[in-house]
This record gives structure tokens, sequence and C-alpha cells, in this order.
């Protein structure tokens, strides 16, 4: 809630009405996609850019922010960290939760098509 508040007062319309996320007029909220569309794939495309200039594969076509999130706490598990951490900083009240959508439930190898993201290795991508 905080970080809402530090945000609604250091835009231009602060009135208690005014919305949170206001869009180019005072009176519409942003619109839904424009994160998606005007942020968001364009910041997956510079990061596949980077990794090609590093001679790694570039992001898998179909990256989303659930597939960014998917990875995220698949690489934790996969990482060994504890899942109430994960499940705390996902938002889940049940760690269980976390593990059952986002993990392997055989606990051999967590679900995730980013994780070869983080191999040294030029070009190795593995099937993850």
């Amino acid at each position: 809630m905080q970080l809402l508040r530090e945000h609604k007062d250091a835009v231009e319309w602060t009135e208690p009405d005014d919305f949170v996320f206001a869009g180019r007029i005072r009176e519409k909220p942003r619109e839904r996609n424009t994160v998606r569309t005007r942020i968001f794939y364009a910041a997956v495309k510079r990061a596949s850019e980077q990794l090609v200039a590093e001679g790694r594969s570039p992001m898998p076509d179909g990256t989303t922010f659930h597939s960014l999130r998917r990875t995220y706490a698949a690489l934790r598990a996969e990482r060994g960290e504890h899942p109430a951490i994960t499940a705390a900083q996902m938002g889940h009240r049940d760690p269980r939760m976390t593990l059952r959508v986002y993990t392997d439930v055989t606990g051999v190898k967590p679900k995730t098509r980013l994780g070869w993201l983080l191999r040294k290795e030029p070009g190795e991508r593995g099937q993850d």
C-alpha cells in the first residue's frame, strides 16, 4: 500500500477520486494492455537482442508475464530456496500452491522454458 501511495503522490493527478494509474486523460484509467504492448514486449525484444549479441539463444517466442513468473518460481525451487519464501514473494498464502503449480510434482525438475538463461555456456539450452 505504501508504494501505491508514493506513486499516487508522485503523479500529476493526486485527488482522492483520480485513478492510481491514470491514462493520458484524467478521467480515464490507463488502457489495460499498455504495459504489455508498449513496455513488456519491447523489454523482451531488447533482452533477446542482448542474448544473441552474447552468443546465446534469444528469449522463447510467446514469452509472457506469466511465463517469467513461472520461471522465477521454478528456478528458485531448482536452487533449493524454501517454498515458503518463494510463496510469500509471489503472494501465495500456502507454499503447497507454489509447489503444486510451479514445480514438477515428482520433484525431479521444475517446469520452465527459460531455465537455460542461467547456464554459462553460450548456446547451451537443453530441454527445460
